[in-house]
């Protein structure tokens, strides 16, 4: 598995890169928005209130209890009127669209028209019509009129001059209202709407100009920027629009750049007294319209018990929409601090933005990805050079101190990814421990064969298999033991240069070892020129013991041919097995222990072994193996003999030949 970690190494590396730039795509279009809007919403520390210099007047669903929809045009007349002239207001802002004339009365529009020639202060809102539409739009002629009513000059220097056309023209309004009015800005929130925005219907961004026949437009927020200001001079690039006059700075992200649009991302207000729609201060339009009929025009009572006067609009921006259950009036849009954010509020909130000169800004995605890469990297060097608990606590500590770092963006307007790096990393640790986890099996095996050099594959098995609980004892089992001893081992290694005689025991030693294991037997050890073998497979193992001593001096036999040819000297060896009872386990201490086998039957077969040098054998078995085997061999009962150490003697065979 060594040669083929390089291998493996590189095919995760692909594969984590490969789901990487997968997540990263998913999450920066489908996640990313929605965690923002939940900071934004619930962590976002410096929120406050829209300003107190502006104000909304709401037609709301109390004001359509008291008069039903649709309102005639002149009590719009008499609400502008009042704001603009009895109450101060510094300007009136219209967010809604007049296509059609009034449906009960001619001289309700009358009325309207007369006030619109008379108005200083109030911007009126105008609508596109979409190519894929079948509204009706301007004629020529009227188009020509009302370009004079709602261009601004830009100054456009941008790298890409040609526009999309998204737009079939302006949407149709009456020639009274459009001869009257004095100026116009677009109600449209969103020019070109994100498949983002499409799919879960939160706006975060607003257009600051609309692109149509070689002209920009003003939204409705600008052109109320232009009127406050007197600048109506602006430069367009490709990073944003510059007032030549005052500070504005409004900066487009890079995809506004990309898709030809001028959006860019408002910052948002905190929900004006627990207000489900407004972040800005705001009154019903029945109240202003019952307030301006009153006898003096100063205050009235609301049906909220709420006190209001005409002071509360003076030298105030006043913008006047819908926020009702009405088919027409039902302007309400998600937003990151409200699920039904009223729309007049979110143009309120973008002339906030201008006035203050304080907007969202997201990060840029090279940005955003060098963030990435270096968290990421830190977090490959804490796997490689940490414990996996040490790894994991640093790499949640680094995200915790970028969650820190993001925090303080969002509280400073300015936008990261988070979600996206926490999910690369959880996808770079899974990879990363999958590797780990390959390098150690690679490990175990290179140890599992470095302990089949010292220990027989069936003891380290053992000893791999229990790794968490090893411990000092073992158990008692029939067994056949097997001692294969050198003869005359003394004289013959005096007459040998040392790295002679050791290429001549491994090559011993190397053709018995595969003929035991062969036999199901256990290699326990070499003890000098000994070797120890265990056999203890249930009612085979005496069995197994002799034919694999009979094979093994059958090899040895070929083996002493081949070294006397080499000049070699002849080795002759002697194989003593016993069956019976023993202990196999671990002994020694908890520092140092050793896996063996000990007891009665092994010291037993070891002294029948020891016999071959007397009788001039070279196979005998005790008299316990015999009884298990007797069917099997052919033997000679060589003598009843007495072992040092027992009283009763015992009868040893020498085996002639394995029966066919």
């Amino acid at each position: 598995m060594g040669k083929n970690l390089n291998k493996i190494k590189i095919i995760l590396t692909a594969f984590f890169l490969f789901f990487a730039i997968i997540v990263y795509f998913l999450s920066t279009k489908m996640a990313e928005s929605n965690v923002t809007d939940f900071f934004v919403q619930k962590l976002s520390t410096h929120k406050k209130y829209g300003s107190e210099e502006i104000v909304l007047v709401v037609i709301d669903d109390a004001s359509l209890e008291q008069i039903r929809w649709p309102w005639r045009r002149d009590l719009y007349a008499e609400i502008f009127d009042f704001l603009e002239n009895k109450a101060g207001a510094k300007l009136v802002l219209f967010d809604a669209v007049l296509s059609s004339p009034d449906p009960y009365t001619r001289e309700a529009d009358k009325k309207f028209y007369e006030y619109l020639k008379k108005s200083n202060n109030l911007i009126l809102g105008f609508d596109m019509c979409k190519k894929d539409s079948q509204c009706p739009t301007l004629s020529d002629e009227y188009y020509n009129i009302f370009n004079k009513k709602s261009y601004v000059n830009i100054n456009n220097q941008k790298k890409i001059k040609s526009q999309k056309e998204d737009y079939a023209g302006v949407i149709d309004m009456p020639e009274g209202f459009l001869m009257s009015a004095k100026t116009f800005g677009s109600v449209i929130v969103m020019d070109r709407i994100p498949e983002q925005i499409k799919n879960d219907k939160v706006i975060r961004t607003y257009s600051n100009l609309i692109y149509y026949n070689g002209h920009y437009y003003p939204s409705l927020a600008l052109a109320g920027y232009s009127k406050l200001t007197g600048n109506y001079n602006y430069i367009l690039t490709d990073k944003g629009l510059l007032s030549t006059q005052t500070n504005l700075n409004i900066k487009f992200p890079k995809a506004a750049v990309t898709s030809q649009s001028n959006y860019t991302y408002l910052k948002w207000y905190k929900p004006y007294e627990r207000s489900n729609y407004f972040t800005h201060k705001s009154y019903s339009a029945i109240d202003v319209l019952y307030l301006s009929r009153s006898a003096d025009g100063s205050k009235i009572t609301s049906k909220t018990g709420e006190v209001i006067s005409k002071e509360v609009f003076k030298d105030k921006i006043v913008f006047v929409g819908g926020n009702a259950n009405a088919q027409s009036l039902d302007d309400k849009l998600g937003s990151p601090v409200l699920s039904n954010h009223a729309g007049v509020d979110i143009q309120a909130t973008a002339l906030n933005n201008y006035l203050d000169n304080e907007f969202t800004q997201k990060a840029s995605p090279f940005v955003n990805i060098l963030i990435l890469s270096v968290i990421l990297i830190l977090s490959f060097i804490a796997i490689c050079c940490l414990s996996p608990v040490s790894s994991l606590l640093a790499s949640f500590g680094m995200l915790a101190l970028y969650f820190i770092i993001y925090l303080t963006g969002i509280n400073n307007n300015y936008i990261l990814n988070f979600i996206t790096v926490f999910f690369i990393q959880v996808l770079l640790f899974a990879f990363a421990y999958i590797y780990q986890f390959m390098v150690e099996g690679d490990k175990k095996e290179k140890i599992q064969k470095a302990m089949g050099k010292y220990l027989s594959d069936d003891v380290m098995k053992k000893v791999v298999n229990n790794i968490d609980n090893i411990s000092l004892g073992g158990k008692k089992a029939e067994a056949t033991i097997m001692f294969i001893d050198i003869r005359k081992f003394t004289t013959i290694s005096e007459n040998m240069e040392t790295d002679e005689l050791t290429e001549l025991l491994n090559e011993y030693f190397a053709t018995v070892y595969p003929i035991i294991t062969k036999h199901r037997g256990v290699l326990n050890k070499f003890i000098g020129d000994a070797v120890l073998a265990i056999f203890e497979t249930p009612n085979e193992h005496a069995k197994d013991a002799v034919l694999c001593a009979n094979e093994a001096l059958e090899q040895i036999k070929l083996l002493q041919q081949k070294w006397i040819r080499q000049g070699k000297p002849k080795i002759d060896v002697g194989v003593g097995i016993n069956s019976g009872e023993v202990f196999m386990g671990n002994i020694g201490t908890q520092e140092r222990m050793e896996y063996t086998v000990i007891g009665d039957t092994v010291n037993t077969a070891n002294r029948i072994e020891g016999f071959n040098k007397i009788y001039k054998t070279k196979f005998l078995i005790g008299e316990t193996t015999y009884a298990l085997v007797k069917d099997l061999v052919d033997v000679i009962k060589i003598n009843q003999v007495e072992l040092r150490g027992k009283t009763v003697k015992i009868n040893i065979y020498e085996v002639l030949r394995i029966r066919k």
